[in-house]
Order: structure tokens, then sequence, then C-alpha cells
């Protein structure tokens, strides 16, 4: 399972993780959405910041296949007709579709069916030249083998899943031992229904998305024995993310004991 930073990883996976030990190895990656374009491609030794997926998980999928869950939350806007998933998810895919490329040797009738985009974009994604970047880089460590689907999982799965920009088809994750990459927005977005709890018509969807924006120290400037210092007054973003991962890890608990 892969808890993407930041929403998928404080508020989604990091509170579950007692509760995945033994079925789940766990990572944390970052693909952030804000770079993200339609053919972004995640390239581990990107200049500027660690994008996308170490190598040694790289060799690790090579070797192992196991089913990878990508986890991340979108906000609430445009829920209504589409399940959501964020555009540094659709990057990985994209990422996928270079090993699965590699994995067939550049046979992608073996994979395009199964990869949840349409097939003229896979064709455009080929030729991009991030995939050939990451190609190259990759190539000596993906060895030929089966591929992965694409697939995709939330509470409430509509027709069609919104990727950034990119409207697909909808491909509900089954059960089996067909390798999948499973692309799980967790989010349930309704407020309204008889079959919802109290609680949950109370909640407002994507409420701790930026939690800076709703708990930030301030940090008060001055002069002392060092020269110039600071000092950090109030509660800290930090400590406002771990209240709210301890109080999920306390419900946890009370739903398992009931």
């Amino acid at each position: 399972m892969v808890g993407n930073e930041r929403y998928g990883r404080l508020f989604v996976v990091e509170p579950l993780e007692p509760h995945l030990a033994g079925d789940f190895a766990v990572h944390y990656e970052r693909t952030p959405s804000h770079l993200s374009m339609r053919l972004t491609v995640p390239h581990y030794t990107e200049r500027f910041q660690r994008n996308g997926f170490a190598p040694e998980f790289m060799r690790y999928l090579s070797a192992h296949m196991p089913h990878v869950v990508l986890v991340d939350v979108c906000s609430p806007r445009g829920t209504e007709r589409y399940t959501k998933v964020p555009r540094g998810i659709r990057d990985l895919v994209n990422w996928f579709m270079v090993f699965n490329h590699l994995r067939t040797q550049g046979d992608r009738s073996q994979y395009q069916d199964q990869s949840g985009l349409p097939h003229h974009l896979l064709d455009e994604l080929e030729k991009w030249y991030e995939f050939v970047v990451v190609r190259r880089r990759i190539g000596p460590w993906i060895e030929p083998g089966p591929t992965y689907a694409i697939s995709h999982w939330a509470p409430e799965l509509k027709e069609e899943v919104l990727m950034g920009d990119l409207a697909v088809p909808r491909r509900p994750a089954t059960p089996g031992d067909e390798p999948q990459v499973i692309l799980a927005n967790p989010a349930l977005y309704r407020t309204e229904g008889a079959d919802l709890p109290e609680f949950m018509r109370r909640t407002q969807p994507y409420y701790f998305n930026d939690p800076e924006k709703r708990i930030r120290e301030e940090i008060v400037p001055g002069f002392g024995t060092h020269g110039f210092e600071t000092r950090v007054r109030g509660c800290t973003t930090d400590q406002y993310v771990a209240a709210v991962q301890r109080a999920m890890g306390q419900a946890l608990q009370r739903c398992e004991s009931h």
C-alpha cells in the first residue's frame, strides 16, 4: 500500500497502519499534483526533489509483482458525477505504463486494454521525453514478465473516474491473483442519506486538507544573546496533525471493540 503525500499518508494510511500489519507493506511516496500534467512520469532522480518510487522498490515490484494500492484523496468538487483520483496518482499510473512497457519489451498489445488509459494516450505517452528518460533509467532493474492491470476502488465508485483532467471508464478492483495497481480514493463525499451514520452526515469531506490553514504556529523574530533569534508561539501544525491521528486511532479502536 502506498500512501501519497500528504493527505493519503497523514489522514488515511498512517492512522490505519496498526490495522494493516501482516496484510500490507506500507510505503509513503511523494508525487505532487501541483507539478503534474497528463504526460508526467515521476522521475526518482529529478533535480529539485525526490519524486516517485525508490529504485529498491522498483526492483521489488519486478521480482514479486504484489498488488499495489495507491491511496490519496481529492477535493469534493465534481464528485457527484466522478470518482476522483489526484493528478499525482495519475502520474504513477504513467510510471506503471513504463514498467509494463519494459516487462513486455515494448509490446503494448499485452497490456493496453488493462491500462485504464485510452489507447491514443498510451501512444502519445510512449513518445513523451519523460517516458523515454525513465524507461532508460529503470530498464536495467525491470525484467520481462507479467504486467500490471489498473483498477479503481472507492466507497461509492462512479461510472467514470476523473484522474486530474482525464476521465476514464471505471475498472472496479476484483479479487484474484492477477497483479493490480488499485487507485483508491477512500473518501465518502456524500453527507446525506438515511444509510449514513449520524456522525457522517455532520462531517465535511476533505476537511483536513492543508492542515496548516487550520492550525499554524506563529514564528516570532527578535534579538537575543545569539543575535537574531526566533521563538515558536502556539500549537504547531505537526502537533495538530498528531492530535488528529491519535483521535482517528482511538475511533478505530472503539469500532473494533464493538
